[in-house]
């Protein structure tokens, strides 16, 4: 059973939601985990609002692993053809396990019966979104088309657009940031700019201003590991409800990192130049409608 150790950084969250990010489950299903009595906080049950304190230990009795199907899983799909199956992805699943051990729904769970691409680990699989952001993920059905389309990724010819939320008022409205992205010494989950790291290219464009924080649209051409939260932080405007990146004070009302993967362009296998998009997740649209109304409040 997994045992996790409430940090510092953690104190304060609701127990389901900094769950969500430790399991890389669906909020409904860490839910359903703490109602069945499957979540421990030392010896105790708690309710899903429970506020974690410092020193907290969580136990999580999972359950046996299923297998699953993509019915079960029932990610909404976006297109669908014999190349590629194109998904809006929600926030809280993970595309691929991050243990080989773990037992937890992955988008690679709801792929195994929609692709012939042999690969064990991670089949049809070309891209990744973080579990805790949402949006546009292209899958490939076949070798062939996967093969295709990482090309693409290498080549920088697909167009990868995001919203965010970030922290503060920007001083430029559009403005390219070329800052070589690796590893943190002190986190090593963590990417910061480093002389000597990987090239890492995002390209912003600032859409609304609102008190304390500035919506943007941010395409970056490079696709490096938290890109985008590393290069907003670098900024000094980290991405809203980013713990990790320094994104607090966020809104009250945001329960996770404000940031959607919103369109996705490319070639699909065919030939054919096609444009996916993913309308605003409800919990991120529910938050930006409070802002523009001038009732968004600050924790």
């Amino acid at each position: 059973m997994p045992t996790f150790n409430v940090p510092e950084t953690a104190v304060g969250q609701r127990i389901d939601l900094w769950l969500v990010t430790k399991l890389g489950q669906p909020r409904s299903s860490v839910q359903r985990l703490i109602k069945d009595g499957r979540v421990l906080v030392g010896e105790t049950q708690q309710r899903s609002s429970y506020k974690l304190r410092l020193g907290d230990s969580v136990v999580v009795e999972l359950p046996d692993a299923v297998e699953l199907t993509a019915q079960e899983i029932d990610l909404p799909v976006i297109y669908q053809d014999d190349d590629v199956v194109v998904i809006d992805k929600p926030a809280g699943l993970m595309v691929h396990p991050a243990r080989a051990d773990s037992t937890l729904a992955t988008v690679v769970d709801f792929m195994r019966p929609l692709t012939t691409d042999d690969d064990p680990d991670r089949p049809g699989i070309v891209h990744r979104l973080d579990s805790d952001t949402s949006g546009v993920l292209v899958l490939a059905r076949t070798r062939v088309a996967k093969e295709a389309l990482q090309r693409q990724f290498r080549n920088h010819t697909i167009i990868k657009t995001y919203l965010a939320l970030v922290i503060g008022r920007l001083k430029d409205e559009s403005a390219v940031i070329r800052l070589p992205l690796a590893r943190s010494p002190k986190d090593p989950l963590k990417r910061v700019p480093t002389p000597g790291g990987k090239e890492a290219e995002t390209t912003y464009h600032v859409r609304e201003a609102f008190d304390g924080y500035s919506l943007v649209e941010v395409q970056p051409k490079t696709g490096r590991t938290h890109q985008i939260r590393a290069h907003m932080a670098a900024l000094g405007h980290p991405i809203a409800g980013d713990r990790r990146y320094g994104g607090i004070p966020a809104p009250k009302e945001l329960e996770r990192q404000f940031l959607h993967a919103a369109s996705l362009e490319l070639n699909l296998p065919s030939g054919r130049r096609e444009r996916f998009e993913a309308p605003l997740a409800p919990d991120l649209a529910a938050v930006l409608a409070k802002l523009r109304h001038g009732t968004g409040k600050r924790v």
